[in-house]
């Protein structure tokens, strides 16, 4: 294609009256990455167009029966509004039919969460364990907000298909606009966005959905897209092997070891040995490793020499008596929620985060993974512990 019928095509869907420098040729790059099916990488400055410039291309290819759903995946919020505008720009200035579903995190787009003060501050992990249990039915109360989205957990309501045949209409929304508009119905924002996946031509989320195996099934599955015949974008692709890094890694401090010891203990469970001998190991090679590192650095541990003692110090039989016990724990961590929750109470853990991490640490193996502990500083100059895992192999995310 000569540069005269390139920029005919690209006037067709770019909502630009001019472009930036060297911005066509991205665009004709990017054409022929999508026409060909073939991996592509651009490197180009911030403010340089990138995302308008994929999306045009992209719709060219689509517009020819080239490229069939996009899937574009970007490392922060900011970058995801980003793809959100430019689409919307992208239909007020060609009037193309086209449905976009853009998704937040579940706990932005909760609306429990503005409801319910106690949800504001739990941490990540503890918002997703209590969602989960709403949505099963394990708490007294439950989410009007899901259950006026499915029935039985899986079929759409009315409510919820008339309101995505909405969306449709209008679309593409914004993120905060599609929870306005859930919430005025009651809906559950997430489920929504979920169900309008599966009639949408471009799907915009976090790396997360790539690379969280469970993530990408539950998405996929419910957008109905098929790896092999999806077009994906990784915005800032050179973030991503550090990304993925990150998201296999974890710590975990000796004072949420003594906290889960103390919720053991006020709500009756018993064999919680286990979680003060951690501590104590935990307290014990810190304090050896700061002869030979410096305060908040990494000292490598043995896995196997440190699970051996547990077990030794526990009267445990083995391993796999010990991640008994930690299942049993992490089990009976999810009772004490249930019970929280019922007193009134944020729906927080401590016992089955740390049975949690100390099962995925012990479960985690070298060389993809090594093990550490580091001496922290508090705020007020006190000294404790973590117990920390890295993972060294990015690979391992969507393994």
């Amino acid at each position: 294609m000569d540069k005269a019928a390139l920029e005919e095509s690209v006037k067709a869907f770019f909502p630009y009256p001019g472009f930036r420098p060297h911005q066509l040729e991205l665009i004709s790059f990017a054409y022929r990455v999508f026409k060909s099916g073939r991996i592509g990488l651009v490197s180009s400055p911030c403010g340089t167009g990138k995302s308008i410039s994929v999306l045009t291309a992209y719709l060219m290819a689509r517009s020819e029966g080239y490229a069939g759903r996009l899937l574009a995946l970007t490392r922060t919020k900011n970058q995801l509004e980003i793809y959100c505008r430019e689409i919307k720009r992208v239909k007020e200035y060609s009037g193309l039919s086209i449905t976009a579903a853009m998704f937040k995190s579940k706990r932005e787009m909760c609306p429990r969460v503005k409801l319910d003060a106690k949800l504001k501050d739990v941490s990540y992990h503890d918002f997703l364990r209590y969602c989960r249990g709403l949505k099963s039915g394990a708490y007294r109360a439950s989410c009007q907000f899901y259950e006026n989205t499915l029935l039985n957990g899986w079929k759409p309501t009315g409510r919820a298909r008339a309101v995505v045949d909405l969306i449709v209409r209008r679309g593409p929304l914004m993120p905060n606009e599609v929870y306005s508009l859930c919430e005025s119905y009651g809906l559950c924002p997430y489920e929504v966005t979920k169900l309008l996946s599966s009639r949408a031509d471009l799907i915009v989320g976090s790396y997360n959905y790539a690379l969280l195996t469970p993530i990408r099934s539950s998405i996929m599955a419910k957008a109905r897209l098929k790896p092999l015949i999806v077009d994906a974008v990784f915005d800032e692709a050179h973030s991503l092997p550090r990304y993925a890094i990150d998201i296999l890694s974890d710590e975990l401090s000796t004072r949420s070891m003594r906290m889960a010891e103390d919720e053991a203990r006020n709500y009756g469970v018993k064999g919680f040995e286990v979680l003060r001998l951690l501590a104590r190991k935990v307290v014990g090679e810190g304090r050896k490793a700061l002869s030979r590192v410096k305060l908040d650095e990494e000292a490598l541990i043995s896995r196997d020499k440190l699970t051996s003692w547990i077990i030794r110090k526990a009267k445990l039989k083995d391993l796999d008596d010990l991640l008994e016990q930690l299942s049993f724990l992490e089990d009976e961590g999810e009772r004490i929620r249930h019970v929280k929750v019922e007193e009134g109470k944020a729906p927080t853990s401590y016992l089955a985060r740390c049975a949690s991490f100390l099962a995925d640490w012990i479960r985690a193996t070298p060389p993809a993974y090594v093990h550490y502990v580091k001496a922290v500083e508090g705020v007020n100059g006190e000294t404790y512990w973590k117990l920390g895992l890295k993972c060294l192999d990015s690979s391992s995310a969507t393994s």
